[in-house]
C-alpha cells in the first residue's frame, strides 16, 4: 500500500525563477537543508534520464532519475536506492503554476512505496504522518531559493 504526500507553497518569485531552481537538478543540496549533499551521476544534468545521488539529512541516501519534464511546468523524479530508511521507491512530481507576474505556486506530490513486507500498510500510515512536514520544508526551501533569483 503506497503512501501519498503533498505540499504546496506560494513563492514570491515568478514561475521562471522557481523553474531555475528545479532545473539545477544535480545541486538540490544547495537549495534545501533536507539534503546534505548531492551530485550528478550522469552526463546529462537536466533532461529525461538524468540522475543524481543525494545524501539525506539527518541520515540516509537516495538515487534519483528524471522520468518526465514539461518545460517550465513540472518535473517527475523516480527515487530508488533509498538507503537507510523505510522507503523502497517513490515517484515525486514538482509542479509550478504562475499566480501573477511576481508570484507562483510550487507543489510537491509524492507516491511512496515503503519497504516492509506484511507491515507495508502500517509503514505507509506512519510515512503519511511523518513526511508532510519534510515535504513542506522542501517546497519552502525551494521557494526561498527562487525568491533570491527574482
Amino acid at each position: 500500500m503506497p503512501a501519498f504526500v503533498e505540499a504546496t507553497v506560494t513563492a514570491n518569485a515568478p514561475k521562471e525563477a522557481v523553474w531555475k531552481v528545479l532545473a539545477d537538478f544535480p545541486n538540490i543540496a544547495n537549495y534545501t537543508d533536507t539534503v546534505r549533499s548531492s551530485h550528478s551521476t550522469s552526463e546529462n544534468h537536466f533532461e529525461i534520464g538524468a540522475t543524481r545521488h543525494c545524501e539525506l539529512a539527518p541520515a540516509g541516501s537516495a538515487d534519483e532519475t528524471i522520468t518526465d519534464i514539461k518545460q517550465g511546468e513540472s518535473i517527475v523524479i523516480s527515487v530508488s536506492g533509498a538507503g537507510g530508511g523505510p522507503i523502497k521507491e517513490s515517484t515525486t512530481t514538482f509542479s509550478i503554476s504562475g499566480i501573477d507576474a511576481k508570484r507562483s505556486r510550487l507543489t510537491m506530490s509524492a507516491e511512496i512505496q515503503p519497504k516492509g513486507g506484511i507491515f507495508t500498510g502500517i509503514i505507509s500510515k506512519i510515512l503519511e504522518r511523518r513526511l508532510p512536514k519534510r515535504a513542506q520544508t522542501v517546497v519552502t526551501d525551494l521557494a526561498t531559493s527562487a525568491e533570491k533569483f527574482a
